[in-house]
């Protein structure tokens, strides 16, 4: 049951405590647990998935057992590459001291994927950041901005970039 519903076992096995795991019965009745939820943000015009465990801080930012996402915009008029390249070679290091750069197809938009690199600080908790032009510049607070970037823990980064949509 767990493989075909693609969970874990002990996630399933957690999820049904009143059921013996190798005692089923016809009839019984299981929940399955949802992995991933659906975030939508009208302001960012922008929907994706995520690990259903991570609850809402605020409004941009999720976190949970297994990591976590913060959204935010940028106003740049340089091309993908250097908006990527400034981010990624900050001169605080957030992704350490040489992070890679993958350049990606996010719904049919220019962007990238940043991972950091071993020497990444702790205090970062393993960040890497996923960052896209938008189809149509958005306008947040009067100010208009060209990219969205999402900052996620490395294990999860791929999951949102994978179902990352911009939305009208």
């Amino acid at each position: 049951i767990a493989k075909k519903n693609d969970i874990p076992l002990n996630l399933l096995i957690k999820s049904n405590p009143n059921i013996h795991p190798n005692n089923l019965i016809i009839g019984d009745i299981l929940c399955i647990p949802k992995l991933w939820s659906s975030y939508k943000s009208e302001l960012y015009r922008i929907s994706f998935e995520y690990p259903s465990s991570w609850e809402k801080i605020e409004e941009n930012y999720y976190e949970g057992p297994t990591g976590y996402f913060i959204i935010s915009a940028i106003n740049s008029d340089l091309p993908i590459e250097k908006v990527c390249e400034e981010e990624a070679y900050q001169n605080l290091k957030p992704y350490g001291s040489e992070p890679s750069i993958k350049n990606i197809k996010v719904d049919n938009q220019e962007g990238c994927l940043i991972m950091p690199s071993k020497d990444q600080t702790k205090e970062m908790d393993n960040q890497a950041a996923l960052v896209v032009k938008y189809p149509k510049s958005v306008i947040i607070n009067g100010i208009e901005y060209n990219y969205v970037i999402i900052w996620a823990e490395k294990n999860n980064i791929q999951g949102i970039k994978n179902t990352l949509k911009f939305v009208e």
